[in-house]
């Protein structure tokens, strides 16, 4: 059913999660997977680079762990770091103008499932993948964030 699946992950426990669900369905389907991380540098621009490299070596290891499960299932893949970049796209548009151009049937990631007051002040990313994107979406939530 799917042949290329786009998993964003940000290193959390829902994205554990989505994980999981992500590189199951690819060694079942047998589909391309591409795993993403997304550094949302916008908030430490200012801060300098340090900060920004230690982002960037952090979601380098996020997309090492996950690289690892999926060869540990025998899964096609690829991974790719992004940045939002200062007044450019939010991770939710990065990642779905990335399932675009890679042409991916579904997209899966992690929610925390945050609400109210929470939900206001952070957002949601996977609302915003969810909302826009023109690909499937999958949102895994673990037990933990139910």
């Amino acid at each position: 059913m799917y042949q290329k699946i786009l998993l964003a992950t940000d290193g959390s426990v829902p994205s554990e999660a989505a994980l999981d669900a992500a590189t199951q369905l690819a060694a079942e389907q047998g589909a391309a997977l591409l795993i993403l991380h997304v550094v949302d540098i916008y908030g430490y621009y200012l801060a300098g680079g340090g900060v920004l490299d230690l982002l960037r070596a952090q979601g380098q290891e996020i997309l090492g762990q996950a690289a690892a499960r999926a060869e540990s299932l025998g899964v096609s893949f690829s991974s790719r770091l992004l940045e939002t970049g200062v007044g450019g796209h939010r991770v939710a548009e990065l990642i779905i103008q990335e399932g675009r151009s890679w042409d991916a049937d579904l997209i899966v990631l992690g929610t925390h499932g945050r609400r109210g007051v929470d939900h206001l002040l952070f957002g949601s990313v996977a609302e915003g993948v969810a909302r826009l994107a023109e690909a499937s979406v999958l949102l895994a939530r673990s037990k933990a964030s139910r």
